[in-house]
């Protein structure tokens, strides 16, 4: 029997300047490699994704290079399941 590789599971929470863009921007998030699901929240965090990567390298370039750089983003935290 092959044992599988467990994914990286993360949840990450993205706070935006601008009010109102929740919904386009949480849109936008739930498209990339990666993210299983993301939604607007009311409060803060604006956006709240739920994300599996085979690796934290895989986690650090999803988050450092598109998620912050989306127009807007102010801050990320990322919060990584432990089994």
């Amino acid at each position: 029997m092959q044992s599988r590789r467990c994914l990286r599971d993360a949840s990450l929470c993205a706070d935006q300047r601008a009010a109102g863009q929740g919904p386009r921007r949480g849109g936008a998030v739930s498209q990339m490699p990666g993210v299983r699901h993301a939604d607007a929240c009311w409060g803060l965090p604006d956006i709240f994704a739920y994300v599996e990567t085979p690796d934290e390298k895989t986690l650090n370039l999803l988050v450092t290079d598109k998620i912050q750089r989306m127009d807007g983003v102010e801050r990320t935290e990322t919060h990584i399941v432990v089994e």
